[in-house]
């Protein structure tokens, strides 16, 4: 295991306006990526912003840019869900990673239809899909808002994934209400020493 790594979160919803195709693309590639495709200084563009500057975007594009950027540099493992996909992508980003732009196009209904999508991307290595319902901490742990995020709980579990360990899930791998859930599930089920 490669302890020093962190472990993010992100999510491609249909939020993304990017077109069936583009998103077929990315799933096949083995991509991550974010799109914000406008440039908060500039009122109206006619092509998207390809920079990776978080200066460039408004609050949570330069969040997510800067998350993208900490994640080139340093590396790390990944969990990916993709609208239109049941699996989850997990994965690793080698440090030192190119973050690459991808081209696409934006949906036929929004504002800027069939013109080019610039999306920015990072490639995953050592790939596996799987199905977060096979996971406790996967499908009640993740972030529930934002684009990118890290992802401090479920670091042990991707990473073990990502390395084709089934790490055990400890109680510590979740949130404390979710703590709260499993202990009364527990309970629930053994016997009353009282009766």
């Amino acid at each position: 295991m490669r302890p020093s790594m962190n472990t993010y979160f992100i999510r491609h919803t249909n939020g993304m306006w990017i077109d069936d195709e583009t998103r077929r693309r990315l799933w096949n590639s083995r991509r991550i990526a974010i799109h914000f495709g406008r440039h908060h200084t500039v009122k109206k563009m006619s092509r998207d912003c390809t920079s990776i500057n978080p200066e460039d975007y408004r609050r949570s594009g330069r969040k997510c840019v800067r998350i993208l950027r900490e994640l080139a540099d340093a590396g790390g493992f990944v969990c990916a869900q993709h609208a239109g996909h049941d699996e989850w992508m997990v994965g690793c980003v080698r440090p030192r990673s190119k973050i690459e732009l991808f081209k696409g196009k934006w949906r036929d209904d929004c504002e800027f239809h069939g013109q080019i999508a610039v999306l920015k991307t990072l490639r995953l290595t050592e790939v596996k899909l799987v199905n977060p319902l096979d996971y406790a901490v996967l499908a009640v742990g993740r972030p529930r808002q934002g684009t990118i995020m890290q992802w401090h709980l479920a670091g042990r579990t991707i990473a073990g994934l990502v390395e084709g360990r089934r790490s055990k899930t400890q109680l510590s791998d979740l949130i404390p209400p979710q703590q709260e859930i499993f202990c009364s599930e527990f309970l629930s089920r053994r016997p009353c020493p009282l009766s």
